[in-house]
């Protein structure tokens, strides 16, 4: 990890979202504010938010983007009661979508936030705070976090959550052990990236920080 002497605040925003929220640029046009000048806030979505008007915004589907998609694709199980298949899908892959844009650009790190999420502060003040952790996450119950407002400080920590996540779909009895340890109400087991980042952390050799 960084040292004292060395830390450089984080000052790039990632939003990954499809569709045209009504929320979506009100949450752009915060984080612009929120990184400052020479800061970078950038939309990986799709054709309907292309034009939202604030911020950069980069094409999911360029090849760029696209490593190793597909072949997460090709594992995945929609393990949970949501009926919307392809937005349980993009909880876990925006992951992958973050670890190859920050490959491309050749970035050290992020600020990776939900479409939801309003930033009221500085954001790169913000993130020295959590200058030791690979990734930080908010409490959400024993077995999930909470990743609303992930800063991530290297690439190496979430290199390392994507490559095991595609370890945990292709092995069914650990993707079992995932899904029972989040069986919620209804008696339905559930897996999202929420507790397979929980999962992740609790075994991962990198340092985790929470925003509590």
């Amino acid at each position: 990890m960084s040292t004292a002497a060395n830390i450089e605040p984080i000052r790039t925003v990632i939003i990954v979202h499809c569709g045209l929220s009504p929320h979506l640029p009100v949450c752009v046009r915060r984080a612009e504010r929120a990184v400052g000048t020479g800061g970078r806030v950038v939309l990986l979505g799709d054709a309907t938010n292309a034009d939202v008007g604030c911020g950069e915004h980069r094409f999911l589907d360029t090849p760029e983007l696209q490593v190793g998609l597909q072949e997460f694709r090709d594992v995945w199980q929609h393990i949970g009661r949501s009926q919307d298949f392809h937005l349980s899908r993009l909880w876990v892959e925006r992951w992958f979508f973050i670890r190859n844009f920050l490959r491309h650009e050749q970035l050290d790190g992020c600020l990776a936030i939900d479409s939801d999420v309003l930033l009221f502060c500085d954001v790169g003040e913000e993130s020295l705070r959590f200058a030791p952790y690979a990734m930080t996450f908010g409490r959400w119950d024993a077995v999930r976090v909470v990743p609303h407002c992930n800063f991530i400080r290297g690439q190496n920590g979430l290199e390392d959550f994507c490559d095991w996540v595609m370890e945990c779909y292709r092995d069914p009895q650990q993707l079992k052990r995932i899904a029972e340890i989040n069986r919620k109400k209804f008696n339905a087991a559930w897996i999202s990236d929420m507790s397979l980042l929980a999962s992740w952390g609790a075994r991962s050799r990198f340092p985790i920080g929470f925003l509590e």
